[in-house]
């Protein structure tokens, strides 16, 4: 089982935040919703975010970059 799988078992039915280096999302994405790894790894800046409708896909929304403030 994988740790992913366990988090949502252990969460279920709540929203969960996993936190990963982009070639892990980009890699999962592709798994999961069949996107581009590779386009999806280089669009992504730091730092960035993908949503998921649900545990395993489809893909929700890509965030590819968020503005960073300093002191906020």
């Amino acid at each position: 089982m994988t740790a992913l799988a366990v988090a949502l078992g252990q969460h279920a039915g709540r929203n969960l935040i996993v936190v990963t280096h982009g070639t892990v999302i980009a890699l999962y994405a592709a798994a999961v919703d069949g996107v581009g790894a590779f386009a999806l790894w280089r669009s992504l800046g730091l730092p960035s975010f993908v949503v998921f409708a649900q545990a395993g896909g489809p893909i929700e929304r890509v965030v590819e970059r968020v503005e960073v403030r300093d002191g906020a």
